[in-house]
């Protein structure tokens, strides 16, 4: 079992490239042997999970960023 910052970014990761290259990038970067099954399970464990707080922190940042309005 990996940790649960490494799962995260494995989901993250496999967002972008394709599970066999999630788990190439992961090989050769971090040194660390994850299968593309793998990485395939963690997404669907936490895909749904991370993608909800991701959308959420994505609109509270949209929000943040709105310019009040002007009243004259």
């Amino acid at each position: 079992m990996h940790s649960p910052a490494l799962q995260r970014d494995l989901v993250w990761l496999s967002s972008l490239v394709p599970y066999e290259q999630a788990s190439q990038v992961i090989a050769r970067l971090g040194q660390l042997e994850v299968a593309p099954s793998t990485v395939w399970r963690y997404t669907q464990r936490h895909g749904e999970q991370l993608f909800e707080a991701e959308y959420a922190r994505q609109a509270a940042a949209q929000v943040d960023a709105t310019p009040p309005l002007r009243t004259t």
